[in-house]
């Protein structure tokens, strides 16, 4: 049985011998998009669901839950009531957070920009309580109903692929805090959107506030009727930052793997194009004893590399991206960055940045680290993300 809600089609069956209804293709993204105004049917279609190698579902009961007003804003989740600003601990001081993020054993995939940002949330004075999970699988995530005693305000979620078990623990959570009467506010952090937007449909729905680094993102999850807002990368400066005593080299330094422009590059410029895979503060080396700074967006996307570097004091060369991409509102080129069109601009900036101009190549990245010191650290996302948070809630009241 096919269901429209909105204007938005539903992949949805109904079991009728469990009186329950069943997201159709569950484990794999869907291509409709469920309206964000939610009632509680959706929440248990989606803690019903069973991926094909039926693995053990949460240990949550379907239940009925009341389908509150829309509220005025066409984008607000029902689940924010008018109650929600008296919950808020303190709220223009500090909230009770819960952060829960991927954590994975290997250090090679280890991810440590969610930890930096919950540091820079501590030191605003934040309440948090961290839940790291090795895999997105069942049975790597709290239990819902020992978070109810912590009283939290704010659950913010960090993860950057599929898992359906995931969805169905996000879900748990919002009928958790439903059938306590406990409001909450749920951010999801798009991880590497644009190319990863397929895979963070149902978590969109299951959120109140999504953050995404992608301005045309943003603008899409906007339009279905999601609060999304852009939350551009940044740079942790507990590891990237200027080392005094590492001298630069008219050298070109990228992490970029086997992408575009590898191997011309390493043909013209040799030992000077040094292509480098670095876990964490080895990234800081890099970037520190290299003159130049090389990326490659394959997507046409705003990268992280581009304020980890610029944070190292490194001029960034990189392409030049789509104008609803924003880079150029972030950096001026010539200035603060410098963007290239194709192969043939790539390698004359890169030869004429090298050996003619060095000294415009240094003041580039210095003003380029000002930048990010100033606009574009961790603790500058995580003022914004109080901000956004508190702003959305005030919102949702009104």
């Amino acid at each position: 049985m096919g269901l429209a809600l909105g204007g938005f089609p539903l992949p949805l069956t109904v079991d009728h011998h469990q009186h329950h209804l069943l997201l159709s293709g569950a484990s794999r993204p869907s291509a409709a998009v469920v309206p964000p105004l939610c009632p509680g049917w959706f929440l248990d279609a989606l803690a019903s669901c069973r991926p094909s190698d039926q693995c053990p579902l949460l240990p949550v009961q379907p239940t009925q839950h009341r389908l509150l007003p829309a509220l005025a804003h066409p984008c607000v989740v029902p689940w924010i009531d008018a109650g929600f600003l008296c919950h808020l601990h303190r709220l223009g001081d500090t909230m009770n957070w819960a952060a829960l993020f991927h954590e994975p054993a290997d250090a090679i995939a280890a991810w440590s920009t969610p930890k930096g940002l919950l540091d820079a949330l501590q030191a605003q004075g934040e309440m948090v309580h961290r839940f790291p999970f090795r895999a997105p699988t069942p049975g790597q995530f709290p239990d819902p109903r020992a978070l109810l005693p912590l009283q939290l305000d704010v659950l913010l979620v960090f993860y950057a692929g599929q898992s359906l078990a995931l969805e169905q623990w996000m879900a748990a959570i919002r009928m958790a805090f439903d059938d306590a009467a406990l409001p909450i506010l749920v951010v999801s952090e798009l991880g590497d959107e644009p190319q990863t937007r397929a895979l963070n449909t149902t978590r969109v729905q299951l959120s109140d506030l999504c953050l995404t680094p992608d301005p045309d993102c943003a603008l899409y999850w906007s339009a279905l009727g999601a609060r999304c807002h852009w939350f551009p990368h940044w740079a942790d400066r507990q590891l990237f930052d200027q080392i005094a005593d590492v001298s630069r080299r008219p050298m070109i330094a990228t992490t970029m793997g086997r992408r575009r422009y590898g191997t011309l590059l390493r043909c013209l410029f040799g030992r000077r194009f040094v292509n480098r895979h670095c876990l964490e503060r080895e990234n800081t080396v890099l970037y520190n004893s290299a003159l130049l700074a090389f990326q490659y967006a394959r997507w046409g996307e705003l990268t992280r590399r581009v304020f980890e570097a610029a944070a190292c004091g490194c001029c960034v060369v990189t392409n030049r991206l789509s104008p609803s991409k924003k880079l150029e509102n972030l950096f001026v080129n010539g200035e603060s960055i410098v963007l290239y069109r194709h192969s043939l601009d790539l390698v004359f900036k890169l030869i004429y940045y090298l050996w003619f101009a060095p000294q415009k190549a240094l003041a580039i990245g210095q003003r380029a680290q000002s930048i990010v010191i100033s606009h574009h650290s961790v603790e500058a996302r995580a003022l914004t993300l109080i901000r956004l948070v508190q702003n959305d809630a005030e919102a949702a009241h009104q």
